[in-house]
C-alpha cells in the first residue's frame, strides 16, 4: 500500500500507541501520493469517514486536513460522485420500467441519491432559487406608493391650486368640481392641505 516512514519527534507526548499513531499520521499527511489516492477514492464514492477509519486516523483530524488542504480537489471529486449518482438514478428508473426492480425500493434509493447529489454539487443538482436583488425593498415600494397616492386626487376631493401656477401648468380646480362651503375654514378659504399629505 504505502511506504510509511515514521517521523520521530522528541516533543510527542502521550502513550507509545498515541505517539506511534501520530507519527504515522504525520508521515501520511506529508506523502503527496496519499492525498492523491484519497481524492481519487472520494471521486469513486468512498466517504471521508471510511477513509479515516481505514487509515486509523481520528475523523476530525482527517476531515480538517482533507477539506482545508485539498478542499478544491475534494469539491471536484464530489461533483464526479454527484454525476455518478444521477446516472445510478437513471439506471434504477430503467430497471423499474423493465420490471426488474420494485418501484418503492427504486424511489427510496433514488431519493437518497438525489439528496446526496444535491449536497455534492449544488449548482447542477441542487434546488434552484433565484432572488431578485434589483428591487427597492419593501420600504422603498411603500414610500413610492404613498407618493403616488399623494399626487393623485380621490374622486369628490378638492386640491389646493397654487394661484401663481401658469395656466395649463398643473391641476385645475375644475377637475375636482365645486368645493363645498362647509370645507372652508373660518376665514372662508378652502383648507390648504390634501388629506393624504
Amino acid at each position: 500500500m504505502y511506504q510509511i516512514t515514521l517521523i520521530e519527534e522528541d516533543t510527542m507526548t502521550g502513550s507509545p500507541i498515541k505517539r506511534e499513531r501520530k507519527a504515522r499520521w504525520l508521515a501520511l499527511k506529508a506523502d503527496p501520493a496519499f492525498a492523491a489516492d484519497c481524492i481519487s477514492r472520494i471521486a469513486c464514492g468512498d466517504s471521508i469517514r471510511a477513509l479515516a477509519a481505514e487509515n486509523d486516523i481520528p475523523i476530525n483530524t482527517f476531515w480538517h486536513w482533507i477539506t482545508k488542504e485539498h478542499g478544491g480537489a475534494v469539491a471536484a471529486a464530489r461533483k464526479v460522485v454527484a454525476a455518478q449518482l444521477a446516472d445510478q438514478m437513471k439506471e434504477a428508473a430503467e430497471r423499474v420500467e423493465a420490471g426488474e426492480l420494485n418501484p418503492k425500493a427504486a424511489q427510496t434509493a433514488s431519493s437518497i441519491r438525489q439528496w446526496l447529489a444535491a449536497r455534492y454539487d449544488r449548482e447542477t443538482f441542487g434546488d434552484k432559487s433565484s432572488v431578485d436583488v434589483t428591487h427597492k425593498g419593501i420600504v422603498g415600494l411603500h414610500l413610492e406608493a404613498i407618493r403616488q397616492l399623494a399626487n393623485e386626487p380621490i374622486d369628490g376631493e378638492w386640491a389646493n391650486v397654487n394661484d401663481e401656477m401658469p395656466a395649463g401648468g398643473g391641476l385645475e380646480r375644475s377637475e375636482y368640481g365645486k368645493v363645498d362651503e362647509e370645507d372652508d375654514d373660518e376665514d372662508g378659504h378652502p383648507l390648504d392641505c390634501h388629506p393624504l399629505l
